[in-house]
């Protein structure tokens, strides 16, 4: 039985308030290779019939997938929902509901497909006005660059959320391998082992067969250092952003948000290209929050951009 089901039994039991319960196991069944509050986005995706991917990639745009996000305009949360007036329209009766994950996560679920019943299934739009108000959105002479940029940075994230599907992204999330010299042929990297020629006084051929041995047993041992880290199990760097997402969403502290996004790229930066570098330091304001500004991964990104 799965941990989510067994959380359910018991909350069941016990007569937990259910949206606390879909939270809190929510956050228990997360597996190693899903993001944060997986279960909540697929949960509010069935039940508006949404994209959860959809769903995943906006509330990363939104809150860096923060639940005690608060903007200066007080949205609030995942989603961001706006205290009070969004809030109430869609049923949160306190601000602190909104610092529950899935609570927020299904009002923005609610909203997302409350808008895009209004555009007629026209998600762009919705999108836009999910950014910006329906009200702002139809005064809009034009399409605000806000919105554009909006847009661009949810793409993002879908194409790294589904790195199977076609980027639609220039330098998109393909994993890439870093090249690997050929091996040498073993006369060029062994060391030679000639015998000794045979053509000395017999003392000197009995010294000269001491010393081969002692040098045999010496090359042998400076062999087997040299071939050791070749027999290890290291994979080679891989330029694969969905990992990178992965390590750096998975905690909300921001030290080892940066801490993981450096160590990342310091071993696998090496592996990208430059239109790859270039989507990795895009993604730092979305992914880092506060520590976008870290100077030692802008310093390596800059090294790899720009090698001498």
């Amino acid at each position: 039985m799965s941990r989510f089901r067994q959380c359910l039994i018991r909350a069941l039991h016990s007569g937990v308030v259910l949206t606390l319960l879909a939270t809190n196991c929510a956050v228990a069944s997360q597996g190693g290779n899903n993001l944060p509050y997986r279960e909540c986005f697929e949960s509010t995706a069935k039940t508006y019939d949404l994209d959860s991917d959809w769903l995943t990639a906006i509330a990363i745009v939104e809150s860096s997938l923060n639940p005690k996000a608060v903007s200066s305009a007080n949205a609030v949360g995942l989603m961001q929902i706006k205290w009070p007036q969004t809030a109430a329209h869609l049923g949160v009766r306190t601000r602190a509901a909104l610092f529950d994950p899935c609570t927020n996560v299904d009002a923005g679920g609610r909203y997302l497909r409350e808008l895009t019943d209004r555009y007629k299934g026209d998600m762009q739009t919705a999108l836009a006005a999910y950014r910006i108000g329906p009200t702002a959105l139809a005064r809009a002479p034009t399409e605000p660059d806000v919105v554009v940029e909006y847009r661009r940075r949810i793409n993002e994230q879908l194409d790294i959320l589904r790195p199977a599907a076609i980027s639609t992204y220039p330098g998109g999330s393909a994993s890439v391998a870093a090249p690997v010299a050929p091996a040498k042929p073993a006369s060029e990297t062994a060391p030679s082992l000639k015998p000794v020629a045979a053509a000395l006084p017999p003392q000197a051929q009995t010294t000269a067969a001491s010393e081969v041995a002692k040098t045999t047993i010496t090359q042998v041992a400076a062999a087997k250092s040299v071939i050791k880290p070749a027999t290890q199990n290291v994979a080679p760097p891989r330029c694969d952003l969905r990992e990178l997402q992965l390590q750096s969403l998975s905690t909300h502290h921001p030290a080892k948000r940066e801490q993981r996004f450096f160590e990342w790229l310091s071993a696998n930066g090496s592996a990208c290209s430059a239109a790859g570098l270039i989507k990795v330091k895009n993604q730092m304001a979305v992914w880092l929050g506060t520590a976008a500004g870290s100077k030692r991964i802008n310093t390596t990104l800059n090294e790899l951009l720009n090698p001498l």
